[in-house]
């Protein structure tokens, strides 16, 4: 097992006595669940969010003890996620290829880079207390893409990592454990020191679940149907959802003994658990991009004007007051004509980003309907039912990027909703109907699924820290170039701006790898 080198007398001290009380304590400090682009660490009260408006999506935080600051984490790096554990955080690099970890018990937030490689990227960064956990994916190995690899954590090292043989979707760490949803079946699968770990795995046993959230002791995930279930500990009733209609809830964030969720519908909060303490008056009629939790707090980011806020009896005295982080992500961003993405949360993107796989989001064409042009959101379950579970009667056609299944939403309305495959199927699809016939037909298949490397040159040496991030820019530029919708893509302005950005990242001094090469651009 590979320690992190968080190198603080402090670090070594809480973590002595959180071990000591890990069983018996339903008030940890530590924060919990899946990565984002908010995270909290609740032994410090430390809040860290990825930059919005900024050259780069860095990570800046507020540290409320000893002494209320604000601590911009390398301003010139940008971040795709961050996770927060008991008195650390992680973020993972733009691209994948590497995460580095901070100590927020030290002054200075001295960082500590756990992982590189530039072919097993990594996914879903994953902290729960002690444990840090990602899913690989390999662009040098189909074998290991999908397959979990975990750091630190308490105990007996083999329980740390899943079996090689298991792949999984998404994951998330609570206390001394971790569960994940497998590839295969849409099963949970949990893994780690806890024992509670394989209780929870066994209440889960006979669902499917489309996405999953981690707390202290207990897991909520939204089955087939899209109600919510949870499973595990309920000494304060953090399993007793108030209310609970098939896809009422759009994302989870557990701590250790509340848990919160945002509603689809208009994109409120409700808290339950924790003796009541969650769900106070300062978060009524305030509507939210997304949360996260602490053991003792929650943290959201406020649609408004994507501030911060947060709420608990672990945020004493200052319950709903806005945090001065500035502007923060609310996500990966999925085209260039979201007002949310790239540098400037108010300009037409500058980056472009993909989105995750917990929610897809959909542009509306037209001008007809209610809803205007704004972007909506559907998580995978809420498709699946619209589908009756992308079912071969709903299909209406296929192309090489996936299948075309029509289906009605539950507000009545009726739509097509294209599904993208990878790995096999889609090898044996295009084995079946053609090979590719375009250069966007190879890689944006690839891309989409974060395989850089299987679109560079082999003659070119593979890309160097700096080069990934570079690489993945043009190629998301390029893929957002040949939408079918003038709307939907890219200003030449945009374009200019992340080829310039593209170059300055890579280093001149580099040899044998991407920039090392003379590269040119054929303008209009």
């Amino acid at each position: 097992m590979t320690k992190l080198h968080l190198s603080s007398a402090v670090l070594s001290v809480t973590t002595l006595s959180l071990l000591s009380f890990i069983l018996s304590s339903p008030f940890l400090t530590y924060a919990l669940g899946s990565g984002s682009t908010l995270a909290v660490i609740s032994a410090t009260s430390t809040v860290c969010g990825v930059a919005a408006s900024q050259p780069s999506q860095s990570i800046t935080c507020y540290r409320r003890t000893p002494i209320a600051e604000i601590i911009t984490v390398q301003p010139n790096v940008s971040f795709s996620a961050i996770s927060g554990g008991s008195s650390f955080f992680c973020g993972l690099r733009s691209g994948g290829y590497a995460f580095l970890c901070w100590d927020t018990s030290n002054f200075f937030f001295e960082s500590r880079r756990v992982y590189v490689n530039n072919t097993a990227l990594l996914q879903n960064l994953s902290v729960g207390d002690h444990q840090v956990c990602a899913i690989i994916n390999d662009t040098s190995s189909v074998n290991k893409t999908g397959t979990v690899r975990c750091w630190r954590g308490d105990g007996n090292a083999s329980k740390q990592s899943p079996s090689e043989g298991d792949k999984f979707k998404s994951i998330s760490s609570g206390s001394g454990f971790s569960c994940g949803i497998l590839m295969e079946n849409n099963r949970i699968k949990c893994w780690g020191n806890n024992t509670i770990a394989r209780e929870i795995e066994l209440g889960f046993a006979d669902m499917i679940i489309w996405n999953l959230e981690v707390g202290g002791l207990h897991v909520c995930g939204v089955n087939s149907s899209g109600v919510l279930v949870c499973k595990g500990d309920n000494s304060f009733g953090q399993l007793n959802v108030p209310s609970n209609n098939a896809l009422e809830y759009s994302q989870l964030a557990l701590g250790a003994s509340h848990s919160c969720a945002i509603r689809r519908n208009n994109g409120s909060v409700v808290c339950w658990g924790g003796g009541g303490e969650y769900n106070v008056s300062e978060i009524q009629g305030v509507f939210f991009e997304s949360i996260v939790s602490g053991s003792n707090f929650s943290c959201g980011l406020v649609s408004r004007d994507f501030s911060i806020m947060c709420w608990g009896p672990g945020w004493p005295n200052a319950s709903g007051t806005r945090l001065p982080l500035g502007e923060v992500l609310p996500g990966p961003c999925v085209q260039s004509s979201c007002s949310e993405c790239g540098f400037g949360l108010n300009s037409r993107s500058s980056t472009i980003r993909r989105q995750s796989s917990r929610v897809m989001r959909r542009q509306r064409s037209g001008t007809s309907s209610k809803h205007g042009d704004r972007a909506e959101e559907f998580s995978l379950a809420e498709l699946a039912a619209a589908t009756n579970n992308f079912s071969v009667e709903n299909k209406i056609g296929a192309g090489s990027f996936g299948v075309v299944y029509g289906g009605k939403l539950k507000d009545g309305r009726e739509v097509a909703i294209k599904r993208g495959e990878t790995g096999q199927k889609m090898k044996k699809f295009q084995e079946k109907e053609s090979t590719p016939t375009s250069i966007v037909d190879f890689a944006v298949p690839k891309l989409m699924v974060n395989e850089l490397g299987k679109i560079l040159d082999p003659r070119v040496g593979p890309p160097e820290l700096n080069e990934a991030e570079a690489v993945e820019l043009v190629g998301y530029t390029a893929m957002h170039c040949v939408n079918l919708e003038g709307k939907d893509r890219p200003t030449m302005t945009d374009i200019v701006a992340n080829l310039e950005r593209a170059l300055s990242l890579c280093d001149s001094s580099s040899h044998g790898s991407i920039s090392s090469g003379r590269i040119s651009i054929v303008s209009d």
